[in-house]
């Protein structure tokens, strides 16, 4: 028995995740899918456009075997951290034997010459990389352009797949782990694209067009059980209306927060604090915040990631003391044929397995209590941004997991 792991979002699940699984089965050799995937929040710095749960379920019923829950502290992160923990958590697991991620290229030796030097950072890589920082690039070019000063970079892109590719690769040699990478070359649209114009969409396109209302776009570029439970959502109004729906928690925030407290979440840095406060003075929804705090440098997801901290208030200090933890790995859902997995998991993970919430405290150290509790006021957050705010017994005791 072959076990693959893979990290995805699924928002939503749609034809190309679905080749995803395919083809990384057939060149890992693996015979079973356990998918980390990111819970009510995504790395954009937005909440998913369904929950993890109807997410989990799409997953299922499409290929993946597992579905475990990247902690919303990482589901929200640069990619630097967001594959990071990842990774961990699949190592942790000790039974994970492959990881399959896609890439531009399809090829896996110029993104592990890319990771390999990024490992052992060099005195005059560094200057270089500070020299590129200082002329206004984001951080994923800047990087690339100043790692193209001492070796060859031309065929890495600057997209999230090349980019979370290169950080899974650090983080697997980071902590020396046994589990071995592969790559895909993704098919047709690209990351960003935001037009359905084949049965292979990017999810991009799928959130715009169902922004709009035009799911007979889509209908074929997702597979019929995940287009169902997205259409049930939209008909039921259990779908995110988007970071808009916490203007007024921004506002909020902004004007009961210190300086000195804004300062303390993640991703707020050299003064951005006082940008938003100063924006915010001028204009009122967070959309149009997010818009005039972003510079070249930081990027529109840069900013919406830090909007996003401060509304969760993730701290600085909560999210170094997460990160260099793990106190358990949560489990979302399984296939009712592949439960023996969640045993072969008890088995050999180095924390404790939750697959219910009840009486959780009793099993968890004190860091533990903690990350989850943040968890579940997350979540608590995340439906406030549903259409039709679903009653209090929805959060997260109100919800089992999910087996098909």
């Amino acid at each position: 028995m072959k076990v693959l792991g893979i990290v995805a979002e699924y928002n939503p699940f749609h034809n190309g995740h679905k080749f995803h699984i395919e083809q990384s089965k057939k060149v890992s050799g693996c015979d079973f899918v356990v998918a980390v995937m990111s819970g009510n929040f995504v790395q954009r710095g937005e909440p998913a456009l369904t929950d993890k749960y109807s997410r989990t379920e799409m997953a299922l019923k499409n290929g993946v075997d597992v579905v475990i829950e990247l902690p919303v502290s990482f589901s929200t992160a640069s990619a630097e951290f967001f594959s990071g923990y990842s990774i961990k958590i699949l190592d942790s697991l000790g039974m994970i034997d492959a990881i399959c991620f896609g890439s531009e290229s399809g090829n896996l030796t110029p993104l592990k010459n890319f990771a390999n030097f990024l490992t052992s950072e060099t005195p005059d890589y560094k200057i270089t990389l500070k020299s590129e920082l200082d002329k206004g690039y984001s951080y994923p070019i800047a990087r690339k352009h100043a790692v193209s000063d001492f070796i060859f970079a031309q065929e890495i892109s600057d997209s999230p797949n090349d980019i979370l590719g290169i950080e899974y690769l650090k983080a697997l040699g980071r902590i020396h782990s046994k589990i071995i990478p592969y790559t895909i070359k993704r098919e047709a649209a690209s990351y960003h694209s935001k037009e359905v114009i084949s049965s292979i969409a990017s999810a991009t396109a799928i959130r715009r067009a169902c922004s709009n209302e035009e799911f007979s776009k889509i209908e074929t570029c997702m597979p019929k059980s995940a287009y169902d439970i997205l259409r049930k959502c939209y008909t039921s109004g259990e779908y995110s209306l988007g970071l808009g729906s916490y203007d007024d928690i921004f506002q909020f925030i902004l004007k009961t927060k210190t300086q000195a407290e804004l300062a303390e979440i993640i991703n707020i840095s050299e003064g951005l604090e006082n940008r938003f406060i100063k924006t915010a003075n001028d204009t009122y929804p967070l959309v149009e915040i997010i818009d005039k705090v972003k510079t070249k440098r930081y990027t529109h997801t840069r900013i919406s990631r830090a909007a996003l901290h401060m509304i969760l208030d993730t701290t600085k200090a909560d999210f170094d003391i997460f990160y260099h933890s793990m106190p358990y790995i949560r489990i979302l859902g399984m296939k009712k044929e592949s439960s023996f997995l969640i045993n072969e998991m008890t088995k050999h993970a180095s924390c404790p397995i939750i697959t219910k919430l009840n009486n959780f405290s009793n099993t968890l150290d004190e860091i533990g209590v903690s990350m989850l509790g943040k968890e579940i006021s997350s979540s608590d957050i995340y439906y406030l941004s549903q259409k039709n705010k679903p009653h209090p017994k929805n959060s997260e005791y109100g919800h089992q997991i999910i087996v098909i």
